[in-house]
Order: structure tokens, then C-alpha cells, then sequence
């Protein structure tokens, strides 16, 4: 059950038209203590790590910028399509 709440959560963010505030990931200490000493709270806490930790990760995969020395270039692209759906 805890396994469906943390899934839950995670599917959750997926649904957020904008990603909330990293600051936000800050609840995840909180959350693991709860989740670690009120036994009854396992299920809500699981659903809130499951949110705070896919959310910390969708924002450290948008951290990672164009290098500064790219920016502003022309650049020419090239690939080729593999196969067609």
C-alpha cells in the first residue's frame, strides 16, 4: 500500500501544468520523520515523499543549462530518422 501511495504522489506532479517551488522539496525532512515515528501517518507521508522526491529530481534535470559558451552561436544540427511510427 505504501508502494501505490509514493506512485500516487509521483503521478501527481505529472499533473501540475507548472512545477511548484524547490523550496517545497524542503518538506521531505519533515516527511521522513513522520514517516519514521507515527506508524499511522505511513500512507500520507508515503504519497508526500513520493511528490517531494519527483519533484526535486524534475528540477535537478531542468538545472542542467546550455553552457555558457554555446549560447548565442549558430550551430547546425544533424541527424537522421531511424523509422517512422
Amino acid at each position: 500500500m505504501k508502494a501505490l501511495a509514493f506512485l500516487l504522489g509521483v503521478l501527481l506532479l505529472h499533473i501540475f501544468p507548472v512545477l511548484p517551488s524547490p523550496w517545497l522539496g524542503l518538506l521531505i525532512i519533515p516527511s521522513l520523520l513522520i514517516y519514521w515515528t507515527v506508524p499511522r501517518w505511513a500512507l500520507v507521508t508515503s504519497f508526500a515523499l513520493g511528490l517531494l522526491i519527483a519533484l526535486l529530481q524534475a528540477h535537478w534535470k531542468l538545472a542542467s543549462d546550455l553552457p555558457a559558451t554555446l549560447e548565442n552561436r549558430q550551430m547546425l544540427v544533424v541527424g537522421t530518422i531511424q523509422s517512422i511510427p
